[in-house]
């Protein structure tokens, strides 16, 4: 594995890690969903976010990471967030609450490069909204 993983360094370390979750789901490959996610946002939509919850975007997803001490300027970087959008406030959900509301919570793929951002972290897309009470602000 550790031969396969260096060979595909050379393609760039998004794709390394593409390698590593080719498969949509943990626990088709044995292990384990991750037990914590967050969702890196600013600190004026936190606000919104904390009475209406975290609603699909354009893209029909709200998008998660298990990346939850990134800094500001580093989720901004590996999350390939939108340009003028300090990601400085920190939500984390409720995972368990999602599994028993039968929210799917799909394996973590790494963030493509976008925005004029290289990515790189990880990303958990969820197809349907999360409701307030599944999230807490971390900062």
């Amino acid at each position: 594995m550790i031969l396969v993983l260096c060979a595909t360094l050379a393609s760039g370390p998004a794709r390394a890690l593409a390698s590593l979750w080719d498969d949509s789901s943990f626990a088709a490959r044995g292990a384990a969903a991750p037990e914590r996610l967050f969702h890196y946002t600013t600190t004026d939509a936190a606000g919104a976010i904390a009475k209406e919850g975290l609603t699909p975007g354009q893209s029909g997803r709200v998008f998660l990471t298990p990346q939850g001490g990134l800094s500001p300027l580093q989720a901004h970087i590996d999350l390939a967030l939108p340009p003028n959008r300090a990601a400085n406030a920190l939500l984390e959900v409720d995972v368990g609450a999602m599994r028993r509301l039968g929210i799917d919570i799909p394996a973590p793929t790494p963030v493509g490069r976008s925005y004029n951002m290289p990515g790189g972290g990880l990303e958990v897309p969820i197809d349907r909204a999360i409701p307030p009470e599944l999230l807490r602000r971390v900062r």
